[in-house]
């Protein structure tokens, strides 16, 4: 028996439009509540909405306001200030991800730049964890990082955000990837990706002056633990009851685990461990005392470490069972903590947010339940059959446990449906991971007819010690045999065609499809790869400035390009694009600081040279990846068609597709190499 697929064919601009509203948070004083939608523009991207928790409750549309006004970008980041009169958000120009600090008054207007510095870019996660720090208690002080005085070192700078003013506050490291800061705006401990590839924790000494140079400023961060590069180690929070640091580390452990470290004394005390690593931490917004951690083998598990939240523990745990969910927590800074945002991820439909109230006669008058739904991220999709995702085990050929997902269409039986034609969809990062919940690429092929695999490779995260460093100069090799392994065991498990599999990625995907069409030339019916390296050297020496740090670990981790140059060439897809025989199609994004423009075109051109083909789009407004919806659209109509003509009579397509013209809005710039 064959599976037919009777459920309707989706819409592209369905999945891949933007949501009709996401990231939802709460102002700190709980009066209104915020949400990215599409703004009043022509592009349809992603603004910040403000309205009154009160009128939202009522279902009408009194004081709705749309604060940002961008107006071609999504704007992806943004957060309250802790007085609730104002919302951050961050902005980059067209893709290249120097990304400017904004702050716009709750009821709209003009938005400010706090950092209006050319060529300069905030510090994702490198205060706190976050983009930005404000004062608990005096509101308007806010701590940044900003590679302002060298592009390759981001350094702490406090903002006012009433006044604009910006000045120098603690001068780091260079190979610092974050600092701790306590709540009395004290940098307490750096963490330093050093030239060995070592990782250093630094304390902080403020009574020692410190010139810029590294060596002048040792004596002011001294070292209090060293890590090498096959361990990894993260700073949470300064605890300044015990004037120690909660860190997540994986030194004598085999998964990452939370500990409590002394940094006088060296000593450790256990504080959560897993059988997979620590993923995720929840911290009291105020006192920022540790409540929950999170692990993911396949499906999120949260563990209490905060005992006196049992009660609330268990009531989102059985809620989320009952709908079949993951779910992870929403940024809130609210002190008393009495609110919580939740984020439902589901097998088969889109996203869903909620608030949970530990106490409702409190936070929402007038009911008793402690749940209030907010909405689903996609009401296009809300009615309509998807597939459905699960979660697989199985082993390399190694030996080394995988995990993977598999995503079927709408009313496919494993023990009946027959084998369907795959898409292995493969991560970017590579030190990353695939997780459970919707996505929009799986569902999109799901419902065209596809067998999805998105397989968690060595070397992606959240794993263990050993499913990290296996992946050490890899890339090409067991890295890549990971990947076929996945394919070979869906077809021992009767799902998937083996005469009809793609191979799909974004990044270091992007990179794998193109290994997969050069290192096995005949193993793929087609390839798209979307900003993928074509070469690693040429890769490591383009790194963005403020990546400079990260190249120690990229040389343990990929090779070094002298040391390990026969490796990088032979791993290159660029080397073997001469054995390029399987449909390729390649998207890259002009303004990407990454994987720059010219690692697809170096391909693009070999391949024209040695008289192969390859269809290749340009979009000259995007960075690493395609963030303007008209875009998206254009690239997953291309790409539904390059599918169909390869993968045979079982996968369905749209009607009124071209793969000539571009989609109404999209800057798409083609060129096709044929023979």
């Amino acid at each position: 028996m064959v599976h037919t697929d009777t459920s309707p064919i989706i819409p592209i601009e369905h999945f891949f439009t933007n949501p009709d509203r996401a990231v939802p948070l709460l102002s700190p004083d709980h009066m209104y509540l915020s949400y990215r939608a599409p703004g009043n523009t022509a592009a349809g991207n992603l603004q910040v909405w403000v309205q009154p928790l009160a009128a939202w409750r009522a279902g009408t549309d009194e004081g709705k306001v749309q604060v940002t006004n961008h107006p071609t970008h999504d704007i992806r980041m943004y957060k309250w200030t802790r007085d609730s009169k104002s919302l951050l958000f961050l902005q980059d120009k067209n893709g290249n991800e120097n990304f400017h600090l904004f702050i716009v008054d709750r009821d709209g207007g003009e938005a400010r730049d706090l950092t209006p510095f050319d060529n300069v870019t905030i510090g994702h996660g490198f205060i706190n964890l976050g983009w930005v720090e404000e004062h608990k208690t005096q509101h308007g002080r806010a701590l940044v990082a900003l590679n302002h005085e060298d592009p390759r070192r981001h350094d702490v700078y406090e903002l006012d955000l009433v006044t604009s003013t910006v000045a120098l506050h603690t001068r780091t490291f260079n190979g610092a990837q974050g600092v701790i800061a306590s709540d009395a705006f004290e940098v307490k401990i750096a963490s330093i990706t050093e030239k060995n590839g070592s990782t250093t924790l630094r304390t902080f000494n403020k009574a020692i002056e410190g010139a810029g140079a590294n060596d002048a400023m040792a004596e002011r961060w001294p070292v209090v633990l060293t890590v090498p590069a096959s361990d990894s180690v993260m700073p949470v929070r300064w605890v300044d009851a015990t004037d120690s640091i909660e860190l997540v580390t994986s030194v004598g452990h085999e998964t990452v685990v939370l500990v409590d470290f002394d940094p006088v004394s060296k000593g450790q005390t256990l504080v959560a461990k897993g059988h997979v690593d620590i993923g995720k931490v929840k911290l009291h917004p105020l006192t920022q005392v540790l409540q929950m951690a999170s692990y993911n083998p396949g499906r999120t598990t949260w563990t209490l470490v905060d005992e006196s939240l049992r009660t609330d523990f268990d009531r989102v745990e059985a809620y989320a069972r009952d709908v079949d969910a993951d779910y992870n927590f929403g940024d809130h800074e609210n002190d008393s903590d009495a609110v919580w945002i939740l984020r439902l991820s589901y097998a088969n439909k889109p996203h869903g947010w909620v608030l949970y109230h530990k106490d409702p006669a409190v936070t929402r008058a007038g009911s008793t339940d402690h749940f209030e739904v907010l909405f689903g991220s996609n009401s296009k999709l809300a009615d309509v059959p998807l597939g459905r995702m699960e979660s697989i085990n199985y082993p390399a050929r190694d030996g080394l446990p995988l995990q993977a997902y598999a995503t079927y269409p709408a009313g496919y039986d494993k023990t009946t449906g027959g084998r369907l034609p795959t898409v292995l969809m493969v991560h970017g990062g590579p030190w990353a991971r695939d997780v459970f919940g919707y996505q929009s690429m799986t569902m999109w092929l799901a419902n065209r007819g596809y067998l999805v695999l998105q397989p968690n490779f060595r070397g992606s995260i959240g794993f263990n010690k050993k499913h990290m460093t296996s992946s050490f100069k890899q890339w090409g090799k067991d890295m890549q045999t990971d990947l076929l392994d996945t394919v070979e065991h869906a077809v021992a498990l009767g799902v998937a065609d083996r005469e009809h599999v793609a191979i799909f990625g974004a990044s270091y995907g992007g990179y794998a499809a193109l290994a997969g069409v050069t290192l096995t030339p005949n193993y793929f019916t087609c390839a798209v790869d979307v900003v993928g390296p074509s070469n690693l050297k040429t890769l490591l020496g383009t790194v963005p400035p403020y990546w400079e740090a990260l190249l120690a670990s990229f040389y343990t981790r990929i090779g070094h390009p002298k040391e390990d140059s026969a490796l990088l060439d032979d791993v290159s897809p660029l080397t073997h694009a001469h054995k390029i025989v399987t449909p390729l199609l390649i998207a890259q994004g002009k303004n990407d600081p990454r994987v720059k423009e010219a690692e697809s075109e170096q391909i693009v051109q070999a391949i024209a040279d040695n008289g192969g083909n390859v269809y290749y789009v340009m979009y000259p407004d995007e960075g690493h990846g395609l963030a303007r919806p008209a875009n998206r659209i254009d690239f997953f109509t291309k790409s539904e068609l390059f599918l169909s003509k390869y993968m045979g009579d079982k996968t369905r397509l749209q009607d009124g597709l071209s793969l000539n013209k571009k989609v109404e809005g999209s800057t798409a710039v083609v060129r096709v190499v044929v023979k």
